[in-house]
């Protein structure tokens, strides 16, 4: 009687796990949807600047101008995704992904970048910077790390983009 009765409880524990795992989404599916995104965060740039005295190297950090909007993943293979950027009040931006270990990685794809420096937030310069990083999902949300690569060139400061920290949050929409 009691063999019987762990039996069962052995198979139910067993169909419960088979269901979990058969559930359970692994490479594009598991991006695969519509969401709502916010962008932010900032950017260092090294180069030169003409100065009184002359031409000095520096280093400066600019702040990338928050974006939201609505966010696509659609796969279109094997193991290869297309990722759209309905942003508000900007360009449409869409980026070719691979997922490598049930990781998006974002291709890079040319985008129009508005900055600004701490100082003069009203002040907004606009690159056109490639974009590329990855991606990781949490739940209901992909949490991306974004890399910008590019020269700068505004207001006598002339560089590149030497370091990224973008930060992207998509929520899945409901």
């Amino acid at each position: 009687m009691i063999k019987r009765f762990q039996m069962k409880r052995i198979l139910a524990i067993t169909a419960a796990v088979l269901a979990l795992w058969a559930c359970s989404k692994t490479g594009p599916q598991l991006y695969s949807g519509y969401y709502s995104f916010k962008t932010g965060g900032t950017v260092e740039i090294t180069g030169t600047m003409q100065r009184a005295i002359g031409v000095v190297d520096t280093t400066i950090v600019r702040h990338v101008v928050a974006q939201s909007g609505q966010m696509h993943i659609l796969p279109t293979g094997d193991n290869t995704m297309k990722v759209t950027l309905n942003i508000t009040a900007g360009d449409p931006l869409v980026l070719d992904a691979t997922v490598v270990d049930n990781t998006l990685i974002l291709k890079p794809a040319l985008q129009r970048v508005a900055v600004t420096s701490e100082c003069t937030l009203d002040l907004i310069d606009y690159c056109y910077w490639e974009v590329s990083g990855t991606g990781t999902r949490y739940q209901n949300m992909v949490l991306f790390d974004l890399f910008y690569a590019g020269e700068y060139n505004q207001d006598g400061m002339k560089g590149i983009v030497t370091k990224s920290e973008i930060s992207c949050i998509a929520t899945e929409n409901e």
